[in-house]
């Protein structure tokens, strides 16, 4: 049967937006266990293993980002607004995409590293 458009879309969205468009075919043959490295050839379930597994890795990002905020004395609702005005893109945090995710954590490593050098 083929895989419906919007698992295709996704996946496509996803390895785009984390920049792994070149891995494509080895994902894709890693979640088909090697059946196929096309995502139109993909079963539904394995499509949406590697959503999931696409996801999980964007998660972990905010997750970081709410972890190191915490640690320099931020909540939640002062982290959102820190990263509406001083963060690199100007967004919240779940409007951040991947690539943002990851130039906002090295933002913020950035500044923890000030912070600890002068302590």
């Amino acid at each position: 049967m083929k895989l419906d458009n919007k698992y295709i879309s996704a996946i496509y969205a996803s390895l785009a937006e984390q920049g792994l468009t070149p891995e494509k075919a080895s994902l894709v043959d890693q979640y088909t266990d090697g059946r196929t490295t096309s995502v139109s050839a993909m079963l539904t379930d394995e499509a949406v293993a590697l959503i999931s597994k696409l996801n999980e890795d964007k998660q972990a990002m905010r997750r970081k980002v709410i972890a190191m905020m915490k640690e320099l004395g931020y909540t939640v609702a002062t982290m959102e607004e820190w990263l509406l005005v001083y963060g690199k893109h100007k967004k919240k945090l779940n409007s951040l995409r991947y690539k943002e995710l990851v130039e906002v954590v090295t933002q913020i490593e950035r500044i923890k590293a000030k912070k600890y050098s002068k302590a």
